[in-house]
């Protein structure tokens, strides 16, 4: 079984390699994030809007300069038509000026005197030191497509019975990954519940995935959910690893993959680590996802509480 490793990814931006040069130790990638209190009184730019770049503008609107800058290709699933206070969405970076004006894909920019950090919260990319591709005649992953090379249900591959890999799809994480290394396991020491399928029917699959990815513009390795609720695909992901995986022996021999609850996806419905903010007029309340819904709820932001991710 493999396992991945992750590199930082800054995406490439005309003039970055310059502008880093000229004001050192200014662009830093979140991996070295640790406090908002490090970024006290500074003016902030944040990039991403995912898991970690939400988790930081939000920590910096406490202590940073406002507003904090944020920007981002699109409106996360986590966020409401409005920014939080404190924050300003902010487009993609087009351009990195040689005079360190900040350039943005709507011609709008932040000059030199505007920014005194900018956070990259712009994940990982894939790495497998693992991997020998000139002995094993093939490259395991494909950069340009973002997707492991003859894969089946972004675990096993169907040229390669011998091999799984654990942790690259996003959706659910660890529960994710859990289920994958209990059925690698089974799989791997003869105690499956049911055999994969034969290699022409990996094939296909990976084939009828690709051809989801262009009908839908998603990436191959994302299982589909949004906050609140976990999506057909979600569940076909995980029913199909409980399935092959099984329960374990009588004696209590082999860890049984753990099950969706009805309190688990209570808590997935209802308990959730991003409100929305969404700010009426009249009262400056905040409307969150509640029950599933991103319209069934009115909270006070007060009400919110902040909890670890599931």
């Amino acid at each position: 079984m493999g396992t991945i490793r992750y590199h930082l990814c800054i995406p490439h931006v005309d003039g970055l390699d310059e502008y880093i040069k000229k004001y050192p130790g200014r662009v830093v990638h979140s991996k070295y994030y640790r406090s908002p209190t490090v970024y006290s009184g500074q003016k902030v730019l944040t990039i991403g809007n995912s898991a970690s770049g939400s988790d930081i503008f939000n920590e910096l609107t406490k202590t940073a300069h406002l507003p904090v800058y944020s920007s981002r290709r699109r409106k996360s699933p986590f966020e409401g038509d409005k920014p939080q206070p404190g924050v300003e969405w902010k487009p993609i970076i087009t351009r990195y000026h040689a005079d360190g004006t900040v350039e943005f894909e709507d011609g709008t920019t932040l000059g030199a005197g505007e920014v005194d950090k900018i956070i990259y919260a712009t994940g990982y990319r894939p790495s497998f030191p693992f991997w020998n591709e000139r002995a094993n005649g093939r490259p395991i992953y494909d950069y340009e497509v973002g997707k492991l090379v003859n894969t089946y249900w972004h675990t096993f591959f169907h040229d390669l019975p011998t091999l799984a890999v654990v942790g690259i799809e996003k959706g659910l994480t660890f529960r994710s990954f859990e289920y994958q290394a209990v059925a690698v396991a089974r799989l791997f020491s003869g105690r499956n519940a049911i055999p994969l399928p034969p290699a022409r029917e990996q094939r296909r699959w990976e084939e009828e995935r690709t051809e989801w990815v262009k009908a839908t513009g998603k990436k191959f390795h994302d299982i589909e959910s949004e906050p609140g609720r976990l999506g057909e695909d979600s569940f076909k992901w995980l029913g199909y690893l409980y399935r092959l995986a099984g329960l374990g022996t009588l004696t209590g021999d082999g860890r049984v993959p753990p099950v969706l609850s009805k309190e688990l996806l209570h808590a997935v419905r209802t308990i959730h680590k991003y409100p929305r903010y969404d700010e009426d007029a009249a009262g400056g309340e905040v409307y969150g996802y509640h029950g599933g819904s991103s319209t069934g709820g009115k909270h006070a932001a007060k009400d919110w509480v902040v909890v670890d991710g599931l």
